[in-house]
């Protein structure tokens, strides 16, 4: 059988993309990763270029995992397969890129963009398959969307974006393409369109679920400012500037970034000594129940005490003396591009990992 095309770059290395052009990904599960698991923590970084990694045909079960990408000026990643196509990020980066997103969803076309990065955007028919999980954002300026979503399927799980400036958000969902976003982070979001996650008439958001956001700065529509998701209608073109602008505010759904640690909930890596107000249940009061709990546990624990001194007292009468407990103490005993040359080849991969999870388990 034909082995799986899986590549692994060497940690630490960077690769400069420079004026050789993407790398281009056609075959079946096709996997690019730094180091032996594909690990953000091993720094490898690909620089430069108007494009770094470009999807072309109807490949299945691509994967790039734990990879630094920076520095493209069209777009790091285009997910431009046919709507066969598959695509999962895992364990990425993506920091200081511009042009028109950081990753770009569109049909599937083989194309010489003349680094032209307005191109990127005429998608017209029925877009690729990606998934993104566990990855970063940081500090790209971007003339469209951080992740545009051109008339693909897209799901978002449990990312962290910070400090991105966009026309239209952190994320857009334009000409009939799907959103699900489940347990991202959102943090000093700056967009020219209302709303960090846009969704343009036509397109859906297929699932929100416990996301989070904070200090983000989004434009305003007929009704305001909306800076969490915004949903245009009626037919206007919000992200044309000073064309009206129509549609629906909502908010993120969740109180705090699941992605923080326990010991220091709710701040951002980059913004240190934000306050979030304390979690209040259905009725908008806080939850008295931890305190109630608490209360009990040390009503019982004097009472207990109480109990034995009295009978240590007792007892001490009954042998002819008093018992002195002041200093006792308990005993100790208890098909692909010109530069996949550069990658090493690794065996073949199990396949089951790019099956599609459904519902709000991803």
């Amino acid at each position: 059988s034909q082995t799986d095309p899986d590549f692994k770059i060497c940690p630490g290395y960077t690769l400069d993309v420079g004026a050789e052009g993407p790398v281009v990904i056609d075959a079946d599960y096709t996997s690019i990763k730094c180091g032996d698991e594909g690990l953000l923590s091993d720094e490898c970084t690909i620089k430069g270029g108007f494009a770094q990694f470009q999807v072309v045909g109807s490949p299945e079960g691509v994967e790039l995992s734990g990879l630094t990408m920076q520095g493209s000026t069209g777009a790091s990643v285009i997910a431009g397969g046919s709507k066969e196509s598959t695509l999962r990020l895992r364990d990425c980066a993506w920091t200081q890129n511009t042009g028109a997103s950081a990753i770009l969803i569109r049909d599937n076309v083989e194309t010489d963009f003349n680094e032209d990065a307005s191109l990127l955007l005429a998608s017209n028919a029925t877009a690729m398959s990606v998934e993104i999980r566990d990855c970063e954002f940081k500090k790209n300026k971007v003339s469209h969307g951080t992740v545009s979503n051109m008339g693909g399927t897209l799901i978002i799980y449990k990312n962290r974006f910070e400090n991105n400036t966009a026309l239209g958000g952190d994320v857009v969902v334009a000409k009939s393409g799907t959103c699900k976003l489940q347990e991202n982070c959102f943090f000093s979001h700056s967009s020219v369109a209302a709303g960090t996650i846009f969704v343009q008439e036509g397109a859906a958001l297929s699932g929100n679920a416990n996301n989070f956001g904070v200090l983000n700065a989004a434009g305003t529509f007929s009704k305001g400012r909306c800076n969490d998701i915004f949903h245009e209608t009626n037919g206007t073109d919000c992200l044309a500037e000073g064309e009206p602008c129509n549609g629906f505010c909502m908010t993120f759904d969740a109180d705090k970034c699941s992605l923080d640690s326990a010991d220091n909930p709710n701040v951002p890596l980059d913004n240190a000594g934000i306050t979030i107000q304390t979690k209040m249940d259905d009725t908008g009061k806080q939850n008295l129940t931890p305190i109630i709990v608490a209360t009990v546990v040390a009503a019982f624990t004097v009472f207990g005490m109480a109990v034995i001194i009295i009978r240590r007292k007792q007892k001490g009468k009954n042998s002819g003396g008093d018992t002195d407990i002041s200093n006792s103490r308990p005993s100790r005993g208890s098909k692909r591009g010109g530069m996949l040359s550069k990658f090493k080849k690794k065996k073949a991969r199990d396949t089951s990992a790019y099956e599609v999870e459904d519902d709000d388990e991803l």
